[in-house]
């Protein structure tokens, strides 16, 4: 079983992170995308670094949205 509270600040942040770059103007969706998808996965990360019983799941998704942020990239 999942250590939950984790599971639900992970997706706290995650919903954040999504409203943050919302409100910045400068950034095209491929930014908006990275930037979101890099601050979930940090998230997920620390939450599965430092948090004690919870499942690899979080781990695997902080590999996931960290990947997508480096293959999204920016742009300049």
């Amino acid at each position: 079983m999942s250590n939950f509270p984790a599971l639900i600040v992970w997706a706290g942040l995650s919903v954040v992170a999504v409203i943050g770059t919302g409100f910045i103007g400068a950034f095209n969706i491929k930014e908006r995308v990275a930037t979101t998808a890099l601050v979930s996965g940090a998230s997920a990360g620390i939450l599965c670094g430092f948090t004690v019983s919870v499942t690899a799941g979080l781990g695997v998704a902080a590999g996931i949205m960290l990947l997508i942020s480096i293959l999204m990239g920016y742009e300049g």
